[in-house]
């Protein structure tokens, strides 16, 4: 990349915070989204830790266990649409709303089609009136699972459970929760 950005745009003084590089101006916000000066904003973000790494293979090594995200266990779902609907959850890509609006996918507005609000991963597991029924049959499987009535947690906390499970169990509940989430998807065929 270095062959590509003109020596005028390298700084050459000492900073407190030194940068390597000056993105220039950008007279548009399509520019500023193209290649160069998306490139050299993620070369200036970096920690100097990972930009100043003595070696390619070390650069690499740190700049990927800064990226990638701490993998979460699926806790024993093997079946292969269940984990993938799991995941894409999890990681805000779905077939949701908001998910296909923020990615700019074929989605107009981020909108449920309730008209209750934006249709995000809580709102469909906890909010949107089309699927009541099938949520409080999981809220009901869930509290027996656990053994406590989980409708008095936060959104937050009720979404980090249906999803990830929660270190207070063990290994069977998380599985048996996760079962349940599954369920919930496979019985309002949002995802189909």
């Amino acid at each position: 990349m270095r062959d590509y950005i003109s020596d005028e745009n390298a700084i050459k003084y000492d900073l407190r915070r030194p940068t390597f590089f000056r993105a220039g101006i950008s007279h548009t916000l399509r520019f500023s989204k193209s290649f160069f000066p998306f490139c050299i904003k993620a070369w200036n973000d970096l920690d100097p830790d990972i930009r100043n790494a003595p070696t390619i293979s070390s650069f690499k090594k740190s700049l990927i266990s800064n990226i990638r995200p701490i993998q979460k266990s699926l806790h024993g779902i093997v079946n292969h649409y269940e984990s993938s609907i799991i995941t894409r959850l999890r990681v805000h890509f779905s077939d949701l709303h908001e998910h296909r609006f923020d990615h700019n996918f074929a989605c107009e507005s981020p909108m449920c089609i309730c008209d209750l609000g934006v249709e995000s991963t809580i709102h469909y597991f906890l909010h949107c009136c089309q699927y009541a029924p099938h949520r409080r049959n999981l809220l009901d499987k869930v509290s027996d699972i656990v053994d406590n009535d989980i409708t008095q947690l936060t959104d937050d906390h009720l979404y980090d459970l249906l999803l990830f499970g929660s270190s207070t169990y063990n290994e069977r509940p998380k599985e048996m929760i996760l079962k349940c989430t599954v369920e919930l998807v496979k019985q309002t065929k949002r995802f189909q």
